[in-house]
């Protein structure tokens, strides 16, 4: 199966193979297992294969809505997202929300046997992978820390304790100060307030986008209290 140009362009937009030329594109299409395509019609619900193996979807063109339980709001998906990618090769049945196509959706299937064999001969799309597992490990410990601190100043400092690097620690914030707020649940204001209170407390110093953490023994081990 050849891949058409709006999947290579898919694919190429997605964590995992953003670094890939478009001959190695093509190469993967020659594999014994081909990719799978899937066409969702609108208002049908996805489900991603887990027999005999796992696979990573990959959204071509559409949009998807997750919906969770609760009030939560509906979550669109785009282009490039790609869905299964964190139990990719997990041995166990994994669950996932409830996914609904928004409007009628191209997906691409591909299993954990095909991208096994792309980190076997390109071991920078391995990392790909790798980094973003870490990244989720990183979010898991983000909302562990919000359910279980309840000052802005413990839940900066555990933040900080997740993305120190160097002697003096320094953590080169990843987001906006306005998107910072929002992941630790708090506003603008609590963030800045925070950030006053610790440097008057001689615990940090900020640099413009860096943080340059001047007593470390503050900060709880590993992000967590």
């Amino acid at each position: 199966m050849q891949l058409n140009q709006q999947e290579i362009l898919a694919l190429r937009e997605t964590f995992l193979f953003h670094s890939m030329s478009g001959e190695r594109y093509a190469a993967m299409t020659e594999k014994e297992q081909p990719f799978i395509r899937q066409l969702l019609k609108t208002g049908e619900c996805l489900t991603l294969p887990q027999e005999p193996e796992h696979v990573i979807a990959v959204i071509v063109s559409g949009t998807l809505g997750v919906r969770y339980s609760g009030k939560l709001p509906v979550r669109k998906l785009g282009q490039s997202f790609v869905l299964g990618a964190v139990e990719l090769f997990s041995n166990t049945a994994g669950s996932m929300p409830q996914i609904l196509a928004e409007e009628d959706t191209a997906l691409l299937m591909i299993s954990a046997s095909q991208l096994r064999q792309v980190f076997e001969e390109h071991s920078e799309i391995m990392m790909s992978y790798i980094n973003f597992l870490t990244g989720q490990i990183h979010d898991l410990k983000l909302e562990h820390m919000l359910a279980v601190t309840a000052s802005a100043e413990e839940r900066l400092l555990s933040f900080l304790g997740l993305h120190m690097l160097g002697t003096p620690p320094v953590v080169s914030l990843p987001y906006s100060f306005v998107v910072l707020a929002e992941r630790l649940h708090m506003s603008r204001a609590s963030l800045y307030r925070a950030f006053s209170i610790l440097e008057e407390q001689g615990i940090l110093r900020r640099e413009a986008r860096n943080i340059i953490v001047l007593k470390p023994e503050a900060i709880p081990f590993d992000g967590l209290p």
